[in-house]
């Protein structure tokens, strides 16, 4: 059987190591004995390591450390994880390095309590570089309007619908699912050149127009209006879509 506690101190002691690629091996490899004992540390490899690939690998790790898909116990304290949090806002804001910045945002939407990605205001992503990390940053804050932690509507997310990047916009339709304008999500769907922006615009709409604010009048005026889409719609998913939740 494998030995957790005995493999983790020469893990640590590797995260000295000169070479930029040993410390991330050993960052990555840490994460691996899910023991989130270590989150200070690779919190600490995150903030400081002058190498990209660390620190990127550092931000991951944190993500195998606290991510909603990983069922381990978990022993950081709130001190600790509320250091993890800022450090990782930090560098999904304003590393230099537009890979460490999409991994810091992917860490972000994925992990447990409560990551404060609130804080990154949509100008500064939109302006980002890395479509990645425009992605991951819209994909956390519907994370966190699902929880009830942030209402993307002031952020502007239906701006991003325009971004230049296919897979933004795929993710700027999906985070508008449950508060934003079925305005919005019926231009798009009407209007967006891409089949699988268009389809996500289908796919959030329904959601919206299920939500307890719109009423039936609303729905049944959204779905005649909505009609020549099922019909004409070059994609035959995008028609498919529209016409299930026409019925």
């Amino acid at each position: 059987h494998f030995d957790a506690a005995a493999a983790a101190p020469p893990l640590v002691a590797l995260l000295g190591h000169e070479k930029p690629a040993i410390r991330a091996a050993s960052v990555a490899a840490l994460a691996r004995l899910a023991d989130d004992a270590y989150t200070a540390r690779i919190t600490q490899m995150l903030a400081t390591d002058p190498d990209a690939a660390v620190r990127g690998a550092a931000a991951l790790a944190l993500f195998r450390l606290d991510g909603r898909r990983y069922d381990h116990a978990r022993t950081a304290t709130p001190d600790v994880l509320d250091v993890r949090d800022a450090k990782l806002c930090q560098l999904a804001l304003s590393d230099p390095d537009a890979g460490v910045r999409w991994r810091a945002s992917y860490a972000l939407f994925g992990i447990n309590g409560r990551p404060r990605l609130s804080r990154i205001q949509p100008t500064t992503v939109t302006d980002d570089k890395e479509p990645l990390a425009r992605l991951f940053t819209l994909r956390g804050l519907r994370a966190l309007e699902g929880d009830g932690l942030v209402d993307p509507a002031p952020l502007q997310v239906s701006a991003w619908l325009s971004d230049p990047d296919e897979g933004v916009q795929i993710e700027a339709a999906r985070a508008l699912s449950l508060s934003g304008s079925p305005e919005v999500l019926a231009d798009t769907l009407r209007g967006a050149s891409a089949a699988l922006v268009r389809y996500s615009a289908a796919l959030s709409l329904r959601e919206r127009l299920a939500r307890p604010d719109i009423d039936d009048a609303a729905r049944a005026q959204w779905c005649e209006a909505l009609q020549p889409v099922a019909m004409k719609d070059a994609s035959p998913m995008v028609r498919r879509e529209v016409a299930a939740f026409i019925v």
